[in-house]
């Protein structure tokens, strides 16, 4: 869904072209689900073309002819009504636009899907509220959704993370070289990266991750502890105040790159060092790691590095594990360990 997420998009305080009931939508899956930044943007983009379309089927009395054709209409005026008349019908048909003229994959159409369901389940709920009716019931409760195909991870050599972080240039070199040793050394996912504070190093040695359940402490090599020093004592040379977001765009410091930039800056670097072959992804970066540190770890250490990694694990194996300590605290001596014996530990030197 990167294709969602423009260069310069941040998290929608206005919400343009929406009509006001997506926007009360979306400011209640931003204070009340707590939805992040980056996916309240990806859920406005997806469902206000799906408003554009509904509305462009209602004016035109046909579906769109071309891929964009809907996505001029102004909708700020939509009335909620149009959405509570749309029929399971309707719903296919615009599944199948996207399949045979958007031509988007079966990932794309089953998250655009997943977005569609969690929007009627919110409308069915407050119809009476909301003053409308679903009189044969929620139009999107069942719509199946396309099976995606599990992908076989990317694993990268040491050899090419050296290669993808000599080939790092231009003005935000310090940034994207720190940003791409990090996400290496230390497997963060995408959304970890992006919502990254100056704050949350800690000890020097230890760096705090919020995820979406938990917090966690991962150890931070000598070599990306150094290249992050060299990074923020760039950016505050120039600063007026103090910033604590850690990884910006030099012109807007105070706000974070969005997940979009982050992937584009990987980009650039997999192109520049001649591997964009290999379609390299922060997430890439993210597996290579767990395959790293899971092999330094040994069968009997595996399930504890991707505990530590912040991976799924079922309710059975997390069992195993005091969760308690490494939240309360940054000491992990048993993941430090596993770090400084890996091979990403001499990455970046």
């Amino acid at each position: 869904m990167s294709s969602y997420l423009p260069d310069n998009e941040s998290p929608p305080d206005d919400y343009g072209n929406c009509p006001v009931f997506l926007e009360r939508y979306l400011e209640y899956c931003k204070n009340n689900l707590g939805k992040r930044p980056t996916s309240l943007v990806e859920q406005c983009l997806i469902l206000r073309e799906f408003c554009q379309y509904i509305h462009y089927c209602r004016a035109q009395d046909e579906k769109p002819d071309f891929k964009d054709a809907h996505k001029d209409m102004n909708i700020c005026k939509m009335e909620i009504s149009e959405l509570a008349c749309v029929c399971r019908e309707e719903l296919e048909e615009y599944i199948c636009f996207l399949d045979e003229t958007v031509g988007n994959s079966s990932a794309t159409v089953r998250k655009k899907i997943i977005f569609i369901r969690q929007l009627f389940a919110y409308l069915v709920r407050l119809q009476d509220e909301l003053g409308i009716s679903f009189p044969d019931g929620d139009p999107a409760a069942e719509l199946p959704l396309p099976t995606v195909r599990a992908s076989e991870a990317t694993v990268l050599t040491v050899r090419q993370i050296e290669k993808l972080l000599s080939s790092v240039a231009g003005e935000n070199e310090l940034r994207d070289r720190a940003m791409i040793l990090l996400i290496a050394t230390a497997g963060l996912s995408l959304s970890e990266v992006a919502g990254l504070n100056r704050t949350d190093v800690v000890n020097e040695e230890w760096l705090r991750v919020r995820g979406a359940n938990k917090t966690r402490y991962v150890y931070l090599t000598v070599n990306c502890r150094a290249a992050l020093r060299s990074y923020i004592a760039f950016c505050r040379s120039f600063e007026d105040n103090e910033c604590d977001t850690m990884f910006s765009a030099i012109r807007h410091p105070e706000k974070h790159l969005t997940a979009r930039m982050i992937r584009n800056c990987v980009a650039r670097a997999s192109t520049a060092a001649g591997l964009e072959n290999l379609g390299i992804t922060p997430k890439t970066l993210r597996d290579t790691a767990a395959v790293i540190m899971t092999q330094t770890a040994g069968e009997s250490g595996r399930f504890q590095v991707l505990d530590y990694l912040g991976y799924k694990l079922d309710s059975r194996l997390k069992n195993r594990f005091d969760d308690t300590q490494q939240e309360l605290s940054a000491e992990n001596p048993f993941m430090k360990d596993i770090v400084e014996r890996s091979p990403l530990n001499e990455l970046g030197g």
